[in-house]
């Protein structure tokens, strides 16, 4: 299990003048990179880690984007493959993994 402190971290940050703002968060737990996006110009990765970490667990594995409000709410999330641009490769748990 790794450190909470060292579970999540951002690539980088699409912060246009006057918002909306898009951070890449890798969950390293979960090998997994979302993108989390909040109204304004957010100019630190804390406050998309600290969305992301609190709202994880209330979205799928497929999910590469979610729309976070002020008030810290889920807006909406993308989960379209084809748009996904995660750069971790998924491995399935040992109880998940079949032999052919």
């Amino acid at each position: 299990m790794i450190d909470e402190d060292a579970k999540y971290f951002c690539l980088s940050g699409d912060i246009p003048v006057g918002g909306p703002s898009t951070w890449q968060v890798v969950d390293w737990d979960r090998r997994h990179v979302v993108s989390v996006t909040m109204d304004g110009e957010q100019d630190d990765d804390d406050l998309a880690i600290e969305h992301y970490s609190r709202l994880n667990h209330q979205i799928s594995p497929e999910t590469y984007r979610i729309y976070v409000s002020e008030s810290a709410e889920i807006i909406s999330t993308h989960d379209d493959a084809k748009d996904d641009v995660n750069y971790c490769i998924h491995y399935p748990s040992l109880q998940d993994a079949h032999l052919p």
